[in-house]
Formats: structure tokens, sequence, C-alpha cells
């Protein structure tokens, strides 16, 4: 679990959770950090940690759904061009991380 303070002019949606800015900051449980890449939001400088002592895990891109992958990618800044199968998609991405 950690505190999140959100450093954009837009709202981010975390769920049913939402991030205003300059608003007081909200608190993710460890999955949503994984679900909705918020580790690649904070180096992005988008959102900031409050807590720093969370260690958050690799994200598990195996076993996310299409619209998960799709969302990740996004917030990644992956093009996923047409690939709409949860094999092609993952295959995008993998290959996007291995060349960072």
């Amino acid at each position: 679990m950690a505190k999140f303070e959100n450093k954009t002019e837009r709202v981010l949606a975390f769920g049913e959770k939402f991030s205003i800015p300059g608003a007081e900051p909200i608190e993710l449980t460890d999955a949503e950090i994984k679900i909705y890449s918020v580790d690649a939001l904070v180096e992005a400088k988008r959102l900031s940690k409050i807590i720093e002592e969370v260690v958050v895990d690799k994200i598990d891109v195996d076993n996310m759904t299409v619209v998960q992958l799709k969302e990740y990618a996004t917030t990644n800044g992956i093009d996923i061009g047409d690939a709409t199968k949860k094999e092609d998609i993952l295959a995008v991405i993998k290959t996007a991380e291995a060349t960072k």
C-alpha cells in the first residue's frame, strides 16, 4: 500500500478511485499499483510517491487481460499497432521492453 499525489493537470482514474490534481494523495493497494502501471506514472512524474518504503513487484503482463495489456502499453508509451489478440499484444510489449 502506498500514497500517491497527482502531478498532472488531469484527473487520473484507478478503477473506482480518482486522483484529482491538487487534492489529497490517494492510497493504492499493491494490486492496484501493478494493474494500473503506477511505477510508469511515477517515473514519468505524473504521480509523486508519498510513501517510499513500498516495494512493488515486477508487473506480470502474462496474466493481464487484453484490456489491461492495452492500457499498460499506452501508459508505457508502447505502440501496439494493429495487434488485437492477447498473444500479439504480449509479443509487442515484450519486444519493446527488451529493447529499453
